[in-house]
């Protein structure tokens, strides 16, 4: 369980940065900015101690840069003073993004063509490699910030809308 949500723990804007943005779809981008205002309007986000120094105190700006093997966090306090920067290899959560991005796909089809049942298990499925992909993102971000379950939840959807090889 992360920090309790206050108005110093927690991320007020996002911002990405894409070298492919051209290449991204309108329905992409429509799904990111849902994210990112889904995680602006509530999460919890703590900066952990790096070297025995405290991090200055939110809230903070999200600058997520998006490579083909890496995500950059470059965490910014509000007056866009740079706190900490880390790469993210996306190799560690690669297998639960590629399945998410599938199980999307087969739950948008199945709302056009399958019973009402057979959604909600698609949904179910959908839910759990969520939860999957979240809990492996809660954990390998832990050595520079602390985010709860529902957070972590939020930036792994981001990442899922945001990066340019779905």
């Amino acid at each position: 369980m992360g920090p309790a949500m206050d108005e110093s723990n927690r991320i007020v804007d996002v911002v990405i940065e894409n070298e492919n943005e051209r290449a991204i779809a309108a329905d992409i981008i429509q799904e990111r900015n849902v994210a990112i205002y889904d995680l602006c309007s509530g999460n919890s986000f703590t900066l952990n101690p790096r070297k025995g120094k405290l991090p200055p105190p939110g809230p903070y700006k999200l600058r997520l840069s998006l490579k083909p093997r890496h995500v950059v966090f470059d965490v910014r306090t509000e007056d866009d003073n740079e706190t900490m920067a880390f790469h993210l290899a996306l190799e560690h959560i690669r297998r639960q993004l590629s399945s998410y991005c599938r199980i999307c796909q087969e739950y948008n089809d199945a709302i056009c063509t399958m019973p009402r049942d057979s959604i909600d298990q698609v949904d179910r499925i959908r839910r759990t490699i969520h939860d999957e992909g979240a809990q492996r993102l809660q954990e390998r971000l832990s050595a520079w910030i602390t985010v709860d379950m529902q957070t972590a939840r939020l930036l792994f959807t981001l990442i899922h809308a945001a990066h340019p090889t779905r």
